[in-house]
């Protein structure tokens, strides 16, 4: 038997292989993307972990917003600390919560003792396309609160149906931090609901007095940490208010003509086959409802409800088909639910045809590495939106600045058209000057300053042509 047969046939070797390949998977998509390029938004967490490492806490949010707490920042801010660099820094620190959920899912299953099923998991985790993995490590407050609803969630199933102190603590603090995290980021409702629910369905007695402490500790999850961030004293010009929450069946409408983009990487392989998990979610939920498996019917049927209530938010028209700024950002956690619910009901299945499986995964994984260098191509062309540059590029550029002020003896500079880029990244990387920026402020302390100056004999800089002018 050769050796990679020896890991295909045992358990144990393929979840350690299947685990190993997701984590470099992983890397490679961190190492050939995220530490050379960034994007333009990606830069505000840059100046905030820069500031926190310096013990100076002038924002909780992205500048310029009242809502989406930039924890991804705060978790950084010891590495910048040490030295390491603000771009190296935030991605490792993204990459590792948006692995969080599932790495939680694999403990579920390995604890279930399902270690094939992990293996698979893991497998599909790294046969995902190029797009989900760049989605789960741009640091722009798309996977913190799923970090924070997992460590919920993991002490929720560490916790038994018994009165005791710490079983009540752990229910209590797994409520909290679902709440905490739905606050933070709302795609957690998507994720944290329908596992507690699952749970709930386990613990097999006692449900109701469980169900209304959990159900009350992630109400309170929510408020308390809704009146803790808007007590927090930040100097940020808020450009974008937080969007109330509203249902409009126009928005409906609008999803459903763009459907195949709402759900573009969820899916192995390709893409634009993710519309296959949004239809396969409704086939396999009927399934489960034929079979009488209400174990995973309960939480699947939530699932689909709170997925189509999301349809009908102005929020889910908000995104682009790209990477740096996807409808998916919605849906991180309907892999994890689907791909866990549908490998534990058709387990003996994949168990049968265990090679087939394996082999199948393999062989998207490689069609995904191969296609790599045109991922590359496609998703660093400028983009006045949300635009993607080289770091070595932005750096190249802040150095520049760097020679012109100091010849001219000047503390600012005037920036035309949309150039978070430069405002934020280059005073995250230690050019201690205001980037004054008119047409898309976001800092309050740079908005008065620019009321107060003649900007005409200022540096201005530009973006135009995918070149940095500067005049």
């Amino acid at each position: 038997m050769n050796p990679f047969a020896s890991i295909v046939e045992n358990n144990n070797r393929l979840l350690k292989f299947s685990i190993l390949l997701a984590l470099l998977i992983k890397s490679m998509y961190l190492v050939f993307f995220c530490y050379i390029y960034t994007d333009s938004d990606q830069t505000m967490q840059w100046l905030a972990a820069s500031e926190y490492a310096l013990g100076t806490f002038n924002t909780l949010f992205f500048y310029g917003q009242d809502y989406n707490p930039m924890i991804e920042a705060l978790f950084a801010s010891p590495l910048v600390y040490i030295g390491f660099p603000v771009y190296f820094a935030l991605p490792t620190i993204t990459t590792i919560m948006g692995l969080t959920p599932w790495i939680f899912t694999v403990y579920i299953l390995y604890k279930n003792n399902h270690l094939f099923s992990a293996s698979i998991l893991m497998l599909i985790l790294a046969a995902l396309p190029y797009e989900f993995h760049i989605v789960n490590a741009i640091s722009r407050g798309w996977v913190h609160g799923l970090f924070v609803a997992t460590v919920g969630l993991f002490l929720l199933f560490n916790t038994k149906a018994n009165y005791t102190f710490i079983n009540i603590s752990k229910l209590i603090v797994a409520g909290l931090l679902g709440g905490a995290g739905t606050y933070i980021c709302p795609n957690v409702v998507l994720y944290f609901i329908p596992f507690v629910v699952y749970w709930w369905i386990l613990v097999g007695e006692k449900k109701i007095i469980i169900g209304t402490i959990l159900g009350a500790c992630y109400i309170a999850g929510v408020i308390v940490t809704s009146k803790l961030c808007s007590n927090f004293p930040y100097h940020s010009y808020i450009k974008h208010w937080n969007s109330p929450f509203s249902l409009s069946f126009e928005y409906f409408v609008h999803n459903l003509k763009s459907i195949y983009l709402l759900f573009n990487g969820l899916f192995p392989l390709y893409s634009y086959l993710g519309i296959i998990i949004f239809i396969s979610i409704f086939i396999f939920t009927w399934h489960l409802f034929k079979k009488k498996n209400f174990l995973f019917f309960w939480p699947m049927l939530v699932l689909i409800v709170l997925v189509l209530i999301t349809l009908f938010t102005r929020k889910s028209n908000n995104g682009q088909g790209n990477p740096f700024f996807p409808y998916i950002r919605f849906y991180l956690a309907i892999p994890i639910l689907f791909y866990y619910f549908f490998l534990n009901q058709y387990n003996k299945w994949f168990q049968i045809h265990r090679k087939k499986a394996i082999y199948l995964l393999l062989l998207a994984i490689g069609i995904q590495l191969f296609l790599f260098p045109l991922h590359q191509i496609k998703y660093t062309k400028t983009d006045e939106f949300v635009r993607v540059v080289s770091i070595k590029k932005l750096c190249k550029a802040c150095d520049s600045i760097d020679v012109i002020m100091k010849e001219r003896r000047q503390d600012k500079a005037l920036i035309f058209k949309k150039c978070d880029e430069i405002a934020f990244g280059c005073a995250a990387l230690g050019y201690k000057y205001h980037f004054l920026y008119p047409e898309y402020e976001r800092h309050k302390l740079n908005h008065e300053i620019f009321e107060k100056t003649d900007t005409s004999q200022l540096l201005h800089i530009s973006y135009e042509s995918g070149i940095y002018i500067f005049k």
